[in-house]
């Protein structure tokens, strides 16, 4: 009897393994950082997914509506989709995803990037007027890469 009951935890034991880590898209112990600049209101309106890393958030293509609530909360509503998030800090938010990060926008609010510290997902969002402006998508595209996002996994 004791060997089945043992054989019986040493199987439960074998299936009790923790879930599996998000994949990321970043380099393991790169260096990431929120920008403080200008107010998270700036980023409120409409919006387009110019490219995206695979995972929970909008796909590329996407139109995704940002807004705000009174106290700071910001909303992302997309096509099937969406997420509310409470402040976290200057250019942080969390969320049922997990913490979500502005990692860079211009000066203007035109395009952003957005991005988790652990690299589950990231996307850059550009303003629906600015979908030529190659120079602001080369920017955001750097700003993934100097926060350690592997480009090369980067569709869209």
């Amino acid at each position: 009897m004791r060997a089945a009951t043992f054989l019986l935890l040493l199987a439960l034991a074998a299936c009790a393994r923790p879930a599996p880590a998000p994949e990321s898209f970043r380099l393991a112990g790169a260096p990431i950082a929120s920008t403080t600049r200008g107010e998270p209101q700036a980023l409120a309106g409409e919006w387009q997914v110019a490219a995206a890393y695979p995972g929970p958030g909008p796909g590329a293509g996407q139109p995704v509506r940002v807004s705000f609530g009174p106290s700071g909360g910001m909303a992302l509503g997309w096509q099937g989709g969406g997420w509310q998030l409470t402040p976290a800090g200057p250019g942080r938010w969390e969320g049922p995803e997990g913490p979500l990060w502005l990692l860079w926008a211009d000066e203007s609010f035109r395009i952003a990037v957005l991005g988790t510290p652990d690299g589950s997902f990231g996307f850059i969002l550009t303003r629906p007027a600015v979908a030529g402006r190659g120079d602001l998508l080369t920017a955001a595209r750097e700003m993934l890469d100097f926060n350690g996002y592997d480009l090369t996994r980067l569709p869209g």
